[in-house]
C-alpha cells in the first residue's frame, strides 16, 4: 500500500466519526429547541397535524342536563383522566364530569376537589397537546394554571402557564408541540382551591425535520467511499 493509501485509510473513519458527532450534536440542539408553546389555538393547529379531538359533547357518563357526575376516573378515546391530591399520585382523587357549570356552557371536566391536580394519561404516540382551561374559583383574583407534559421516562418535556384566569369568565387556550411522544400531562391551578376546568382537547403529531448536520454526515459518507476506492486503486 502506498503512503497515500495509508493516509486515506486513516482519514475515512476519522471523517465518519466527525460527521457522526456533528449530526448527534445538531440533533440534540434541535430536540432541545423543538418544544413550542402556544396560547392561540389557530397557531397551534397550524404547527401540528391534529389526529384526535375531544370536546366531551355527547360523551358517555356526562349529565344530560346541567349538573355534575362524580367518578373515580374517566377514559375516552386515547385519554384517561384522573385526579391526584396536591403532592400525591394519580388515582388518589376522583374527577367530575360537568354539564354547563363554572362559567363553561358546554361539557367539561375537573377534579373532585379544586385543590387536586388533574392528570391525563395518553395512549398512542402524540407529540402535541392543546386544551381550553378555565378557573373554578378565583377567591384571590386572577389565577395561573400550569400544564406540564411528561415523556415515557416520566421526564418533563415542557411546562406552559395559562395566565390570568378568572372564575366564570370563560376559558383560555394552552398548547405544546414537542418532538417526542407525550405520555402524561398534569394540569394544576397555582392558587389553592382555585381548580382547573378543561375542555376542547386536541392531540396531534409534529413532523420531524431533517437535522442541520445531516448533509454533512451524508457528504462524509460519500467522501469515505471515494477515499476507500482510491485506496483500493492505489
Amino acid at each position: 500500500m502506498t503512503e497515500k493509501g495509508k493516509i486515506a485509510g486513516v482519514r475515512a473513519p476519522f471523517l465518519l466519526i466527525l460527521a457522526f458527532m456533528a449530526t448527534s450534536a445538531a440533533m440534540q440542539v434541535e430536540a432541545n429547541a423543538a418544544v413550542a408553546t402556544f396560547t392561540d389555538r389557530t397557531a397551534f393547529e397550524a404547527a401540528t397535524t391534529i389526529i384526535e379531538t375531544q370536546d366531551f359533547e355527547g360523551a358517555p357518563g356526562f349529565p344530560m342536563g346541567s349538573g355534575f357526575a362524580f367518578v373515580d376516573d374517566y377514559t375516552i378515546g386515547s385519554l384517561t383522566f384522573d385526579g391526584a391530591t396536591n403532592g400525591g399520585v394519580a388515582g388518589d382523587a376522583g374527577i367530575v364530569l360537568i354539564n354547563n357549570g363554572f362559567g363553561v356552557p358546554t361539557n367539561s371536566l375537573t377534579t373532585q376537589n379544586f385543590s387536586d391536580v388533574l392528570t391525563i394519561e395518553l395512549a398512542g404516540n402524540f407529540t402535541s397537546f392543546g386544551v381550553d382551561v378555565a378557573a373554578g374559583f378565583s377567591p384571590f383574583g386572577p389565577s395561573d394554571v400550569v400544564i406540564t407534559l411528561y415523556n415515557d421516562m416520566d421526564a418533563i418535556i415542557a411546562m406552559l402557564t395559562v395566565a390570568n384566569l378568572v372564575e366564570s369568565q370563560g376559558a383560555r387556550f394552552g398548547g405544546v408541540v414537542a418532538m417526542e411522544a407525550i405520555r402524561r400531562i398534569t394540569i394544576n391551578n397555582q392558587v389553592l382551591d382555585g381548580g382547573e376546568i378543561i375542555d376542547n382537547i386536541a392531540l396531534g403529531s409534529s413532523v420531524v425535520p431533517l437535522p442541520a448536520a445531516a448533509p454533512l454526515f451524508l457528504a462524509a459518507l460519500a467522501g469515505a467511499g471515494l477515499l476507500g476506492r482510491r485506496r483500493r486503486q492505489a
